[in-house]
């Protein structure tokens, strides 16, 4: 039996990345292979089709390692958000007008 150290770091060794996705009241739990996975567009029909929603009604931000809320919009920042996934990538859907709202209520009180 393997322990969880150990699942752990064959995952990082073979490029395989934990996310768990959250869309309003709904959680997803995949892998992503970052070797293969490499374009922002493909990830973001991945989580699509995982949430049965439209791929340009929504905006993807994950929280990197500082705690800030950080957007994945491009391959770029998609191959950051993969890298800070120690040992869980965590991101946050967002239809797009919901995301206008949020910031407003963050950073008015």
């Amino acid at each position: 039996m393997m322990s969880k150290g150990s699942k752990s770091s064959l995952r990082g060794e073979s490029g395989l990345v934990e996310v768990k996705s959250k869309y309003d009241a709904e959680f997803r739990r995949f892998s992503v292979d970052k070797n293969k996975m490499k374009e922002y567009e493909g990830f973001e029909k991945l989580l699509s089709a995982l949430h049965n929603i439209d791929p340009q009604s929504f905006v993807i931000t994950y929280t990197d390692t500082h705690g800030d809320l950080l957007p994945i919009n491009n391959n770029e920042n998609f191959q950051k958000a993969l890298s800070t996934a120690k040992p869980l990538l965590r991101i946050m859907v967002q239809m797009k007008g919901d995301v206008v709202l949020f910031i407003k209520y963050k950073y008015m009180y």
